[in-house]
């Protein structure tokens, strides 16, 4: 009997203590929300604690201490080995009053008052809140701080390729590159210049995947084509564009089944891009165009497409004949309107390796020697078309004198065949198409004058 009295006296006790204690506990909150002028327990500005402080003791408390902080990085920057700092100048950095910071602390204080306040009572510490500085600074100047830290550390990945050696393929194997997630470091120093000043960040990077790795190589074990044509070397501008073009669809991979489109893989011709104004062939006439000279890498393409025994999927022939193919074996494009595309519809990978040098255009095609089952011949019938002679008055020549205007050309009705042959012997003869080259009138003025 003697136990449980005691055993209920002890329940009681604590039930009164606990009970006291909630009062001192709910005393508080209350004095707190509704009574006190002090900022509550834990609240920082810029790691200042101002805790237990009215407004205008933290006002005082913080002032010189901002201004210090101010006077110093606000943000110093890292990645590998390398350091950055960015000052308030840099980034046009400014803070609000300090008595405006004071009372935006008190405000978020009270807001959250209670939980402070138990924490404060129970545990004899509390949980630190940091209150927003309300910051301004230049977001775009700031960006742009990032954009040129970025320049400095990425590094592009950069692909596997095969290099000829004494008739040999090589494998130049790939390597990772790395990069600057400037999005992610731009939220983290925002995030940095909202709450706090002299602070650290680490940038956030992450690795550059190389496009083409040595394992998509495992299966390329033969030339399957190689097409050369001769450049004109009077012009350099022309020589430019056939160069760039070239080293765009250099090192181009063409998994099983895929389709290969030049326009895609070579990009808009225009002066930005780096593509210089030259002769080009426009609705019968040759007039100087963006991109010049472009088709003969397109038509130099085409021709070792068709002997690597590759399925052509697009081709549109020029409207005159060009000088570096025969007629037929030509292949135009023009942006947004005309492209080149074939589709390899063998079993494994085929690459693509295209250069120019010493006035010679050089592309092969790369493959698995047991997907080309023939050689492939180009083979064409050509029918001339006559053009016809238009004469023309003129009354500054001297009466029955002649002069050539222009001097014209003949057109040609071409069929074209793709003749597979093993061990030299046809086996099969496919027609791609024909293929219509309008003849250009010869023009001859006729004298009236004098």
């Amino acid at each position: 009997m003697k136990k449980l009295f005691l055993t209920q006296l002890v329940i009681t006790t604590l039930c009164l203590l606990a009970l006291t204690f909630s009062g001192l506990v709910i005393g508080s909150v209350y004095s707190g929300l509704y009574a006190t002028d002090k900022i509550a327990f834990g609240v920082t500005v810029a790691d200042v604690d101002v805790g237990g402080l009215t407004v205008d003791e933290a006002a005082e408390k913080f002032r010189p201490l901002l201004q210090e902080k101010l006077n110093e990085p606000l943000l110093t920057i890292k990645c590998q080995d390398k350091v950055w700092k960015i000052n308030k100048d840099d980034i046009d950095f400014s803070l609000p009053a300090a008595n405006q910071l004071a009372s935006k602390a008190y405000a978020t204080g009270k807001n959250i008052y209670t939980r402070q306040t138990v924490y404060h009572y129970c545990f004899f510490t509390e949980p630190v809140i940091n209150c927003e500085l309300n910051s301004v600074f230049s977001m775009d100047t700031l960006k742009a701080k990032l954009d040129k830290i970025a320049l400095e550390i990425n590094v592009p990945a950069k692909s596997a390729s095969i290099l000829m050696k004494n008739s040999a393929l090589v494998v130049d194997r790939e390597s990772l590159g790395l990069k600057v997630d400037v999005a992610s470091s731009m939220d983290l120093c925002v995030a940095k210049l909202k709450t706090n000043l002299n602070d650290k960040i680490d940038l956030v990077t992450q690795k550059d995947i190389p496009i083409i790795s040595e394992k998509n190589f495992v299966d390329i074990n033969s030339i399957l084509s190689e097409t050369k044509t001769q450049v004109d070397p009077n012009n350099v501008l022309r020589i430019k564009n056939i160069e760039l073009a070239a080293s765009k669809i250099n090192q181009t991979l063409v998994e099983p089944d895929k389709f290969f489109s030049f326009n895609n893989s070579v990009g808009l011709r225009t002066v930005e891009a780096g593509f210089e104004n030259a002769p080009v062939v426009v609705d019968n006439d040759i007039v100087d165009g963006i991109g010049g000279g472009i088709c003969q890498v397109s038509s130099t393409l085409y021709n070792a497409v068709l002997e690597a025994g590759l399925q052509v999927k697009e081709r549109a022939a020029h409207a005159l004949v060009p000088k570096y193919v025969p007629p037929g074996q030509d292949a135009t494009v023009a942006d947004n309107l005309i492209d080149f595309k074939f589709t390899n519809n063998y079993k494994h990978s085929i690459y693509i390796v295209s250069n120019y040098e010493n006035y010679i255009l050089t592309i092969r095609i790369l493959g698995n020697k047991n997907d080309k089952s023939a050689d492939f011949n180009i083979l064409t019938d050509q029918k001339a078309i006559e053009n016809t002679v238009t004469y023309v008055r003129n009354t500054r020549l001297p009466a029955g004198a002649v002069e050539v205007i222009d001097s014209g050309h003949k057109g040609f009705l071409v069929q074209k065949y793709r003749i597979a042959q093993i061990n030299g012997v046809e086996i099969s003869r496919e027609h791609l198409g024909t293929d219509i080259y309008e003849p250009q009138n010869r023009i001859i003025a006729i004298g009236e004058g004098y």
